[in-house]
């Protein structure tokens, strides 16, 4: 039933957001919830170990991440 660009209505919503408005937005849909984070690079540069005080690290191969 949507029928206009909803990004348009992000977009100007963002323009006119106050500090307060992005932290309740953080506070009720980002903090205290799962999150995922990607970090490609040479294995020789990154440490797992610093890695793995954030929580389970999963190395995945090129074809995993990019289909090839």
């Amino acid at each position: 039933g949507v029928d206009h660009d909803m990004r348009k209505d992000i977009y100007d919503y963002v323009l006119k957001a106050k500090y307060e408005d992005i932290k309740a937005f953080q506070e009720e849909y980002i903090a205290q919830k799962p999150q995922a984070i990607l970090v490609i690079g040479s294995k020789e540069n990154i440490s797992f170990e610093d890695l793995a005080k954030y929580g389970k690290v999963v190395e995945l191969s090129l074809e995993d991440v990019f289909g090839y």
